[in-house]
């Protein structure tokens, strides 16, 4: 079966009917539009394949054994797999039982020659079996191949004919010849396993052609591991050599949710680039419902660990016991959390490598939002500290979010202390001054007392009215989702725009004139400025955030004491009304992102960070 890639149901349809005796032959003649091949015998399942796949016309081979049902729309998928994909030799994907457990989600060869179906009779929806692998094989009950390919490697070979090993055997071809093969797990069939063969001729056909099997491939399998249920979890992949880390964090880091999300969600995908195997466990919130959502902003070779949290963490890694290379962990809470968890599984000895992501000193947040609602200095606040920074002293490495927090911790710790900022491409948009209108927050506003949520209910209750008296038909559009009760009640201002969650952000970024920054309390540097500043749009911030920026007021942006509603409302309107200034502050805020931001120096920082722990 093929389907060109370019043309939507264009599938030509190669049946091989292997001299059946039932009554197929008169099910066949009311068949239109497909290749039909009649053997006057039954040649077996390779030889069948190989003659189909001769007179097939098209750019891609699906096999499709007899006893499958097709679920879903897997074949599309499996072309979207290797048309996207790079050195893609052959996909497969999930082969369900009747009882709807997996039969196989994707194959893993023994060094002795033997196979094993991933996750046999367990659950199919599992976290381990929802993200795409390079395997070493795929059963050939689905497997697609491009055709010139399966042409130039010579297609099944017949020293297995009639079965069994024949599509193993092409699969590790393909690695030989530098290609993949990928199990998709968005792909699955409904398989009658050995519908249209008996058991007991099976598997002595299997034992016969295994002896030709590890014949052909002594070298592939002098690298595999020895077959033992301990290391099934490392072989389920084709190559053992990548490096297996346990990234933790409080959720998913989808970038909407703000809030060092964005940062940590690029950390992430950077790790997968630099071809590390990442397990995700969303620590405090694991659960998500779509698993396209779940993937919506990250790769999806990433295996994530959802329903599982806080109870399970333990299970997790004693059941992973000396799988991870490396354990990343982001955020005190989640620290202290992993610390007393892993001090029962490993004990004194056998801790893994441990890459602490303080991304923000949270004390000195804590402390600031102590200091906005009580007007005291927090007399604890060095205490805080020296506990928040005792937290690492499992960690072999510490990252911060920039200079000045790593400054910070350096004065408590004397470890080996990385910094990994924000990731930001630029994109001016190109809408003139006298084209923009309105003022721009765009944030997470879910939880009450959260800085965000703050800023703007101080912004609305002290700076707009002040604001709307300068300007009188000025708009405030907020985006981002909106939970909080406080963020809801502004929307009863018919000046402010509750915009939700936006998929893209460019349009907003392009036709409002100003964003307003007025946090009075917050940790690590303001990803929502950067964000901003690369887009081109100049901000008004609190003076909190240009100093944790290190940017200059006046130059890169304008700053404002939140504790001075007057000095705000009259910086928002000084950058609203004055287009040079406004043209200044935005070429120098791009210059300042390019040279801070840039997507190539945080790549490499961060592979420098992995490299060294």
């Amino acid at each position: 079966m093929r389907h060109p890639p370019m043309v939507r149901g264009g599938y030509e349809v190669v049946i091989v009917d292997n001299d059946s005796t039932d009554e197929t032959e008169r099910l066949l003649e009311r068949v239109d539009g497909a290749t039909i091949i009649r053997n006057d015998e039954n040649k077996g399942f390779l030889l069948a394949c190989n003659a189909g796949a001769k007179v097939a016309k098209g750019k891609y081979l699906l096999f499709l054994n007899n006893d499958a049902v097709l679920l879903n729309d897997s074949v599309s998928k499996a072309v979207q797999v290797i048309e996207q994909g790079d050195g893609i030799g052959a996909v497969g994907g999930k082969i369900l039982l009747l009882d709807g457990s997996l039969q196989e989600a994707g194959s893993l060869v023994w060094n002795d020659g033997s196979c094993l179906g991933y996750g046999r009779c367990d659950l199919p929806d599992k976290p381990e079996y929802m993200f795409r692998r390079d395997v070493d094989y795929c059963s050939g009950a689905f497997l697609m191949v491009p055709l010139a390919l399966f042409d130039e490697l010579g297609g099944f070979d017949p020293v297995f004919a009639p079965a069994y090993y024949e599509e193993t055997d092409f699969c590790l071809r393909l690695h030989e010849n530098g290609y993949k093969v990928i199990y998709e797990p968005s792909i699955s069939i409904l398989h009658y396993e050995f519908g249209s063969s008996q058991g007991n001729d099976a598997t002595s056909l299997q034992k016969r052609n295994r002896k030709a099997f590890v014949a052909n491939h002594p070298e592939y399998l002098g690298r595999k591991l020895k077959p033992m249920e301990a290391n099934i979890l490392k072989a389920r992949f084709a190559s053992q050599d990548q490096k297996k880390i346990l990234y933790i964090d409080d959720r998913v880091p989808h970038c909407h949710f703000g809030s060092g999300f964005p940062r940590s969600n690029f950390i992430l995908n950077t790790l997968t680039e630099l071809g590390y195997q990442v397990t995700l466990y969303p620590l405090n919130f694991p659960n998500e419902d779509d698993w396209n959502t779940v993937y919506g902003d990250i790769p999806d070779t990433v295996e994530v660990m959802l329903h599982q949290g806080r109870k399970k963490l333990g299970e997790h890694l004693k059941s992973r016991r000396n799988y991870y290379d490396l354990v990343f962990v982001s955020r005190p809470h989640n620290m202290e959390f992993f610390s007393q968890v892993a001090g029962k599984v490993f004990g004194h000895d056998g801790w893994p490598r441990i890459i602490y992501d303080a991304e923000a000193i949270f004390s000195l947040r804590d402390a600031a939002k102590y200091a906005v609602f009580s007007g005291k200095k927090d007399e604890e606040l060095e205490k805080n500290i020296i506990a928040e920074t005792s937290l690492v002293d499992k960690a072999d490495l510490v990252i911060t979010v920039s200079p000045g927090e790593r400054n910070t911790f350096a004065r408590y710790y004397s470890g080996e202390i990385h910094v990994v900022g924000h990731a930001m491409e630029l994109n001016p948009t190109d809408t003139a001054f006298n084209d923009r209108q309105d003022l721009l927050f765009i944030g997470n506003m879910d939880y009450n007392g959260s800085p965000n949520v703050d800023s703007i209910v101080w912004f609305v209750h002290e700076v707009f009215p002040l604001l709307l008296d300068k300007l009188p038909g000025i708009h405030l559009k907020l985006v981002g989702t909106n939970e909080s009760s406080e963020i809801q009640k502004l929307g009863d201002n018919p000046q402010i725009e509750l915009l939700g969650r936006q998929e893209s952000l460019e349009p907003f970024y392009s036709a409002a004139r100003v964003f307003i920054a007025p946090t009075r309390y917050a940790g690590g540097v303001p990803y929502k400025i950067h964000e901003a500043a690369s887009y081109g749009l100049p901000v008004v911030a609190s003076e909190l955030l240009c100093e944790q920026l290190g940017w200059k007021s006046g130059e890169e942006l304008l700053v404002a004491n939140v504790q001075d509603p007057v000095k705000f409302a009259d910086q928002c309107a000084r950058l609203y009304s004055d287009e040079a200034l406004w043209q200044s502050v935005r070429e120098a805020a791009l210059r300042r992102v390019e040279s801070e931001c840039s997507v190539s120096k945080m790549k490499k920082m961060v592979e420098t960070a992995f490299d060294s722990a």
